[in-house]
């Protein structure tokens, strides 16, 4: 968000933006499994090495085209008066950010059922943190 309005870089022209890549890394139990272990009384992930999860593989540039923008007062702005601006999309931007926060929810509560061992009212529910419950 922050390259959102940066017209020239470096390489020349506006900022492109930069989306992860990532790969799964086989580990102990896969969600499905360490929520069935849990929900059976087990441990969670029980005896393995590594809890597994993703790892970033590459960051690449986004593809999607670039925003003409008409400003003739621009610094950087073409003959006809218009700037080519970067491909960032604060909507997206957003949205990508909610699901990433989404996402680390869920890993603190895998991380939490492989510390209490799954364990809730009748091992039916798990619970999350003091007085919350899954």
């Amino acid at each position: 968000m922050t390259n959102s309005t940066t017209t020239r870089t470096e390489a020349g022209g506006p900022y492109r933006r930069k989306m992860v890549v990532f790969q799964s890394v086989a580990g102990r139990d896969d969600f499905r499994a360490a929520m069935a272990r849990a929900a059976d009384g087990l441990t969670p992930n029980a005896g393995a090495p590594t809890a597994g999860g993703v790892r970033v593989t590459q960051i690449v540039e986004d593809p999607s085209p670039m925003k003409l923008v008409y400003d003739p007062t621009h610094p950087d702005a073409n003959e006809d008066g218009y700037v080519e601006m970067p491909n960032v999309d604060m909507v997206k931007e957003m949205t990508d950010a909610m699901a990433a926060t989404g996402v680390l929810r869920q890993c603190d509560c895998i991380q939490h059922l492989e510390e209490c061992g799954g364990e809730g009212p009748g091992n039916r529910q798990v619970r999350l943190k003091e007085g919350e419950w899954l």
